[in-house]
């Protein structure tokens, strides 16, 4: 059995969406006029190199896979994604060239990409076995709790697509239109997922300063980091 790493809050702030507008990408091209596309040739690495804030002068940080269970979102040691040169795996729609993996582990059933900063339109070349998801987007939040501050993911909006995530019309997922940091893929049955041309309109919100520890598991997944002292920051400041 695979070790589980508790992430999250709760379910609260998976099920209740912002007030928000969004347009769902769910297409074989992704934006129709990119300002920028990560293809994971920007920074040279070896085959199999987990992959943790390389390209975060681009954008991108981190993905996990893990698991959704009773509202709580876990994430699977062994599951982050890593690099995968060109020439190991065949192209789709959305991958070609170098790329990244998460790689096939029991009860895997979500991935998670973390960006490093607020974003109002991203698109990704995605692909796995499974013939339909649910993409949602997060925000995190400061939420205050007596003297205590911490970070919590709440959901902006969501989507399912329900055509095969290798097809020719569904090569691209993600969004428009609204304000996220985090994008998670779940309902996935535990098979490989990857991950390429991450692309990224032309408003890029500058990064939110989240505690460093809210990026240990590298996953865009809900977790519980984000703890500290209000008076600390006080101080700090």
């Amino acid at each position: 059995m695979n070790k589980k790493i508790l992430l999250t809050v709760a379910a609260f702030f998976l099920t209740v969406p912002l007030s928000a507008s969004a347009a769902f990408i769910d297409n074989g091209f992704g934006l129709d006029s990119p300002a920028s596309t990560i293809t994971f040739d920007e920074v040279a690495l070896t085959q199999g190199t987990p992959i943790f804030g390389q390209y975060a002068d681009f954008g991108f940080f981190s993905a996990f896979g893990g698991t959704l269970e009773g509202g709580f979102l876990f994430g699977f040691l062994g599951a982050e994604a890593v690099f995968s040169e060109a020439s190991v795996e065949s192209e789709s729609v959305g991958i070609n060239g170098n790329h990244i993996s998460i790689p096939s582990i029991d009860g895997v059933d979500a991935v998670g990409l973390n960006f490093t900063g607020t974003q109002s339109s991203v698109a990704f070349g995605f692909d796995s076995l499974q013939t339909g998801a649910t993409v949602s987007a997060f925000l995190f939040e400061e939420i205050l709790l007596g003297d205590i501050s911490l970070f919590a993911p709440v959901l902006v909006e969501s989507f399912t697509t329900t055509v095969g995530l290798q097809s020719i019309d569904s090569g691209f997922l993600g969004f428009r239109d609204i304000l996220f940091d985090t994008i998670i893929i779940s309902g996935l049955t535990g098979s490989s997922s990857r991950i390429d041309n991450i692309q990224f309109g032309d408003q890029q919100i500058s990064p939110v300063p989240v505690p460093a520890a809210a990026w240990l598991f590298g996953s865009g997944l809900m977790l519980l980091f984000g703890l500290r002292r209000r008076a600390g920051l006080t101080k700090a400041a």
